[in-house]
């Protein structure tokens, strides 16, 4: 079933069909029939600025071809979107800190997947991912460094699970003596940085975790592919 512009897609998984693009490099695509996000942070999220941040709205055309992501690989996907989606986006000057496109949906289900009891976000953004886990968790705390992302976006998403804290995630991280069965870090502007701190990240965190706990990163998934491919 194709996706309308003004239909929700079904809750079930992501259903795709693979296509050949009409270019001259032939780009293989996976083009989306079924895709189970419901554009939340479109309908719960309004345009305003406060300081040299803003919320910002737009829509990716039906037919585009945008890059997805299998967190159950770490491989990027390119993908064929058959319905107009619905962006949106936390821009500092003008540059995207985050989004809902469909490679941040999809590049977050890794935490989705493993979000229970009481859980720490590392970097609010959008609220994308708290507004996503919080009804399969108890409690969920967000550390945030930017008090100007604090006052634009924490309001419109917050529930009574949820707690604020205006703070650096490595200092929160090694100074609160809460433990959590998940500790969540999205800190990260592109898709290189987090490489590089992901191990660091871990190790810092793990002071934070109870019994059986986990500590997941932005982009985890990609790094253990691609050192899985250089082993």
């Amino acid at each position: 079933m194709t996706i309308s512009d003004n239909k929700e897609p079904a809750e079930e998984s992501k259903l795709v069909k693979h296509v050949t693009e009409p270019a001259s490099w032939e780009l293989e695509v996976d083009e989306i029939i079924n895709y189970p996000y419901p554009f939340t942070m479109s309908k719960i999220l309004t345009e305003k600025r406060v300081g040299k941040y803003a919320i910002e709205k737009s829509v990716t055309p039906v037919g585009t071809v945008v890059e997805g992501f299998d967190w159950h690989t770490g491989k990027i996907q390119n993908v064929k979107i058959t319905f107009n989606y619905p962006v949106v986006k936390l821009t500092e000057d003008g540059n995207t800190w985050m989004s809902d496109n469909m490679f941040e949906v999809d590049s977050n289900l890794g935490a989705v997947d493993q979000a229970r009891g009481d859980v720490l976000i590392g970097g609010l953004g959008i609220g994308m991912l708290p507004t996503l886990i919080k009804d399969k968790v108890n409690s969920i705390d967000i550390v945030e460094l930017s008090q100007d992302v604090i006052d634009l976006v924490f309001h419109q998403i917050a529930t009574d699970k949820m707690k604020i804290i205006h703070d650096e995630i490595c200092h929160h991280l090694t100074t609160t003596e809460k433990k959590y069965d998940l500790v969540c870090i999205d800190i990260w502007q592109n898709t290189f940085l987090p490489v590089w701190d992901i191990e660091g990240m871990k190790g810092i965190a793990e002071r934070c975790l109870k019994p059986g706990g986990n500590t997941w990163c932005w982009l985890e998934e990609m790094y253990k592919h691609s050192t899985a491919k250089e082993a």
